[in-house]
């Protein structure tokens, strides 16, 4: 069951970081420079997370 849920965690993150470099790649021209920061902000620690959440799976599969 931990395996399901680290995999649709996994999952969820890529969507938020997806989602957020999205907006980056389309909106970021339209937006005001406190939103910009901020969804920069979203991009940047999805991805640690991903990254983290990964290495963690990986990890625990390998025991």
């Amino acid at each position: 069951m931990k395996n399901r849920f680290s995999l649709t965690l996994i999952f969820f993150q890529v969507m938020i970081a997806g989602s957020s470099l999205f907006v980056i790649l389309t909106q970021f021209g339209l937006l005001r420079q406190p939103v910009k920061i901020i969804i920069q902000m979203i991009c940047l620690f999805s991805f640690l997370s991903v990254c983290i959440t990964i290495y963690n799976y990986v990890r625990e599969e390998k025991d």
